[in-house]
C-alpha cells in the first residue's frame, strides 16, 4: 500500500492570471487556446444555405459543386494576401479597359463595318444602367478566382443582347440538364437557360417535369447565364480555383491571428506562479492574492506581497513567468503560409506590395517576373474571357464577324515590345508593313503590301527573289556586272587624275603619289 506524501513533499501550483484570478494548474486546460483545426459547428455553419435547396437537392435533378462555394469565398475576407492576390489578378485581367480590332481574316480595317462598330461600342460602353463593363467583368473574375466559376446573366431583345449584369456564382447550381440552371437566394428560386442553347423550347419543357409549381413564371427567367469555369478533374459541371492547394496554409494564418487575438482579448496567460511547498492551497490565502493582484498592484508595479503562513514546513514561492509564446516561429510559419498562399496565385510579390527581406536581384528580376505573370497568367486569363464575348455575344448575338473584343493589356510597356516585335518582322520579312499596319489599327499604305528582305544589292520583295536552283548564278552576274562597273568608274577617275596634273605641270612623282592614294582608298 502506497504511502501518504509528506507534507514537505507535497507541491501544488497555481497561477495568477491578469484580471487576478488565481487558478490551479489543472485547471489551466480550459483556458488554453483553441487548435489549429476547424471545429464541426463553424463548418456546418458554412452550410447553412444548402439547406435552402434541399427540397431542390431531392428531386435528384441540382447537382452538388465538389466544395461549398460560399466556403470557397469566405476565405477572401479572411487573409490579407489571398484576398489581395484575387483582385489584383481580377483587376490585371479585366479592369484596365477593352477596344475593338478587326479580325485577322480582314486585309484591311476598310474592310470592317463602321456601323457595326458603333453597335458594339455602344452595348459594350452601356453594359447595364448600374455598372461599366470593367465593373462587371472584374466582379465576374473575382468569384473565377474565388471559386473557380464565373457568372453571368445576359439580358436579350429580340433574341440580341442588350445588357449584362454579374450574377454571384456561389448562388447558381447546375442541373442534370447541361443548359438549366437554378439560383437559390434567400430561399427564393430562379430557372435560367444556358446563353447559346439552342433547344430552349426543349429545356423550358424539361424543367416544368422535373420541377414542381415552376409554371409559374416568377420561377423562370428569360435572362440567360453565361458560365465559364476553371477546369478541375474532379468535376465536369463546376470549376475549382488555382489557389486551392493552399487552403492549409490558409487555415493556418486564420488560427493563428485566431491565438493572437484570444491572447489579448482574453489575457489567459499567466504571468505568475504561486508554488505551496508541504501544504494545500488555502482558502485565506488564494482570497489574499487574489485581491493583492486584482486590485493592489495594478498602477503600483512594486508594491510588495506579504503572505503570513504558521507551518515553518510550509514553503510559499511567488515565480514570475516568461510567456511561452514563440513569436518567431510563429512569424516564421506565418511567413512561409502567406509565400505558399501567393505562390499558388502565381501572382509576382511586388505585385501585392510584399517585399522579401535579403532577396536578390532588384527592379530587373521584379521586372522580369512582372513580363512573366503577363505573359503566361493575365494574358491566358484574359483569352478565356475574350472567347466568350467574341463567340457567344459578338458573332452569335449580334451577327457580326468583322469586329473582335479585346482586354487592354496589363500596361504600356507592351506597346515598346509589340513594336520591336513588329520591326523585327519587317526586317526579316515575315510580315508585310501593311500586315503590321493592321495588327495596328491603321490603314495600309502604298506599296507595302508585299514582305521584303535586305539582300547585298539593297532591299528586294520576297516575291521578286530567284529561286534557290538559280540564286547562285543570279548572284555572280550581278557580281561581275557590279564590279565591271566600280572599274570603269575607277579607269575615268585616275585618268582625270593624271590629265589634272599633267596640265598642272607636275612631276611625274607627284602623279603618282595620287594615283597610288587612289588605289589604296579604292582597295584595288
Amino acid at each position: 500500500m502506497d504511502e501518504k506524501p509528506k507534507a514537505s513533499e507535497k507541491i501544488v501550483k497555481a497561477f495568477i492570471l491578469e484580471d487576478g484570478r488565481v487558478i490551479e494548474e489543472k485547471e489551466l486546460e480550459k483556458y488554453r487556446t483553441k487548435k489549429a483545426e476547424l471545429s464541426e459547428e463553424e463548418l456546418k455553419s458554412h452550410q447553412l444555405f444548402e439547406a435552402d435547396m434541399k427540397v431542390l437537392y431531392s428531386t435528384g435533378q441540382i447537382i452538388d459543386p465538389p466544395y461549398n462555394l460560399t466556403y470557397l469565398d469566405s476565405m477572401l475576407e479572411k487573409n490579407t494576401e489571398h484576398g489581395a492576390c484575387v483582385k489584383q489578378k481580377a483587376v490585371d485581367v479585366c479592369g484596365l479597359g477593352y477596344r475593338l480590332k478587326t479580325p485577322k481574316h480582314l486585309k484591311s480595317i476598310e474592310e470592317a463595318s463602321q456601323e457595326n462598330f458603333n453597335i458594339l461600342k455602344t452595348f459594350f460602353d452601356f453594359t447595364n444602367p448600374e455598372e461599366t463593363l470593367e465593373e462587371v467583368c472584374t466582379k465576374l473574375w473575382v468569384d473565377y478566382e474565388g471559386n473557380g466559376n464565373g457568372c453571368l446573366e445576359i439580358v436579350e431583345k429580340e433574341k440580341r443582347p442588350i445588357a449584362i449584369y454579374h450574377m454571384s456564382s456561389a448562388t447558381v447550381r447546375r442541373t442534370k440538364n447541361p443548359n438549366v440552371y437554378v439560383q437559390v437566394r434567400d430561399q427564393k428560386k430562379r430557372f435560367f437557360l444556358r446563353y447559346g442553347s439552342i433547344t430552349p423550347d426543349v429545356d423550358k419543357k424539361w424543367i416544368e417535369e422535373k420541377f414542381i409549381n415552376v409554371k409559374d413564371k416568377e420561377l423562370f427567367s428569360d435572362h440567360k447565364i453565361l458560365h465559364i469555369i476553371n477546369y478541375t478533374p474532379k468535376s465536369s459541371w463546376y470549376g475549382l480555383p488555382d489557389w486551392l492547394p493552399s487552403l492549409s496554409a490558409i487555415l493556418g494564418n486564420i488560427q493563428n491571428s485566431d491565438y493572437n487575438l484570444d491572447f489579448f482579448e482574453n489575457n489567459a496567460i499567466p504571468h505568475y506562479a504561486v508554488i505551496i511547498k508541504g501544504a494545500d492551497l488555502d482558502p485565506d490565502v488564494e482570497s489574499v492574492i487574489k485581491t493583492f493582484f486584482s486590485q493592489e498592484i495594478r498602477g503600483h508595479s512594486h508594491k510588495t506581497l506579504v503572505v503570513a503562513v504558521d507551518d515553518k514546513e510550509v514553503e510559499v514561492v511567488f515565480e514570475k513567468l516568461a510567456v511561452e509564446i514563440k513569436d518567431a516561429s510563429f512569424r516564421m510559419y506565418r511567413q512561409d503560409n502567406r509565400d505558399e498562399i501567393i505562390r499558388a496565385h502565381r501572382v509576382p510579390f511586388s505585385r501585392i506590395n510584399v517585399s522579401i527581406p535579403g532577396k536578390l536581384g532588384g527592379g530587373g528580376v521584379a521586372l522580369e517576373e512582372t513580363e512573366t505573370y503577363k505573359k503566361s497568367i493575365i494574358r491566358p486569363k484574359q483569352k478565356i474571357l475574350e472567347h466568350r464575348f467574341n463567340q457567344f455575344i459578338i458573332n452569335r448575338g449580334f451577327g457580326i464577324k468583322d469586329w473582335t473584343f479585346e482586354f487592354e493589356r496589363l500596361d504600356p510597356t507592351d506597346e515598346e515590345t509589340d513594336m520591336k516585335t513588329h520591326t523585327t518582322y519587317v526586317k526579316a520579312g515575315v510580315k508585310s508593313i501593311n500586315e503590321v499596319r493592321k495588327d495596328l489599327d491603321l490603314a495600309p499604305t502604298e506599296g507595302g503590301e508585299y514582305p521584303f528582305v535586305n539582300t547585298s544589292i539593297g532591299l528586294m520583295y520576297i516575291k521578286d527573289l530567284p529561286k534557290s536552283s538559280d540564286m547562285e548564278t543570279t548572284m555572280q552576274s550581278l557580281n561581275q556586272e557590279m564590279f565591271g562597273k566600280y572599274m570603269e568608274d575607277f579607269k575615268k577617275e585616275l585618268l582625270g587624275i593624271f590629265t589634272k596634273e599633267k596640265e598642272s605641270e607636275l612631276s611625274l612623282k607627284k602623279i603618282a603619289q595620287k594615283a597610288i592614294g587612289l588605289i589604296l582608298r579604292k582597295k584595288i
